[in-house]
């Protein structure tokens, strides 16, 4: 028997979102891809270089795509591709640079009229072609946060797994 075993944990951003409840196939439409809200949209660095941090099981491959519509209803709607199959290291944490499509809000107006979007997260266990996803709400900002400033969720070249402190989980 082969069990899936992707699975993994978004540590920044970290999800907004719960699991999508189990429903009927013809009712799919009415329901979005990554499920209810569970937390406003966050901060996000949207005008500088950043960072995302994942923990999971070592060698799943992660994917990040983005959506400027606050409500995707499916896969496609997430139009930017941010990082495609990157593997997460042996330590199981994967925390890597990125570099967000330009906003469509200036970054003097981000303050007054910022720009939202949805990130979606995904790993998957190239072995088995299991899936499991994650979404996160974020609010783009004109700040800049680096992995160095933020060592719980990004350790030097993905070394070891450092325990996250419970507010961030």
């Amino acid at each position: 028997t082969t069990h899936a075993r992707a699975s993994f944990s978004v540590h920044f951003p970290w999800a907004t979102r719960a699991a999508p409840a189990p429903h009927r196939q013809p009712l799919d439409k009415f329901y979005p891809l990554c499920g209810e809200w569970v937390h406003g949209p966050q901060p996000f660095s949207g005008y500088k270089r950043t960072f995302v941090s994942f923990s999971g099981n070592a060698g799943d491959l992660v994917s990040v795509h983005y959506a400027r519509a606050r409500v995707p209803r499916k896969r496609e709607d997430f139009t930017y591709t941010i990082a495609t199959d990157v593997p997460i290291a042996p330590s199981g944490q994967l925390c890597f640079d990125v570099q967000m499509p330009p906003p469509t809000v200036p970054p003097s107006q981000a303050a007054t009229a910022p720009e939202y979007g949805v990130f979606l997260f995904e790993a998957r266990d190239p072995a088995t072609n299991a899936t499991a996803f994650h979404c996160s709400d974020v609010k783009l900002v004109d700040v800049e946060d680096r992995p160095q400033d933020y060592p719980a969720m990004c350790a030097r070249n993905n070394e070891t797994l450092i325990p996250m402190p419970e507010e961030y989980l």
